[in-house]
């Protein structure tokens, strides 16, 4: 349940047998060293996902499941997803140099997720102006010709579906 793909129980090595036993588990491949640049990249966004779990994610609630990540920004939720055992993750983020940037090289490595760029809206295909304010980007007047999705179209994917949804008050 804390998404632990191979667990396997092993012989023990400290001598108390009637106390003592060993496990070795591992859970699905997150580059460590990637944490680190995610961290480089944002540090008071890596510390409310990664320390602080800011969105209260509880241990074993994403494993094995498709986590569709609205409002992705450069990808720190979806990473904790899989470090916390999803099996997928879909990474919508509506701000074309964001998803440029960052969203794009932070997953290259990663085939366990998709990213797109496209803003939520209540119909697809259409044209939105998505201002640049990086991690507080807001549909408005100036900035960057974005096409829409709606959240229907996004969540037809096979499997337990999680969203998380964080587009800067635009939720509704």
């Amino acid at each position: 349940q804390a998404g632990f793909d191979k667990v396997e129980f092993m012989p023990e090595k400290i001598p108390h047998p009637e106390t003592n036993f060993r496990v070795e588990a591992k859970k699905p491949k997150v580059v460590l060293t990637q944490l680190d640049k995610l961290e480089e990249q944002d540090s008071r966004v890596f510390q409310e996902i990664f320390v602080n779990n800011e969105y209260g994610v509880l241990p074993g609630e994403l494993s094995g499941k498709v986590v569709l990540d609205i409002g992705a920004n450069k990808g720190f939720f979806s990473f904790k997803a899989l470090e916390d055992g999803a099996q997928n993750v879909v990474a919508v983020e509506a701000n074309p140099r964001v998803f440029r940037d960052f969203l794009i090289p932070n997953f290259r490595k990663e085939d366990r997720v998709i990213v797109m760029n496209y803003a939520i809206h209540s119909v697809d295909g259409v044209e939105l102006t998505i201002s640049d304010n990086d991690t507080m980007s807001t549909i408005g007047r100036e900035g960057y010709s974005v096409t829409s999705k709606c959240l229907e179209t996004l969540s037809n994917l096979p499997g337990e579906l999680v969203l998380k949804m964080d587009v800067e008050t635009a939720e509704f």
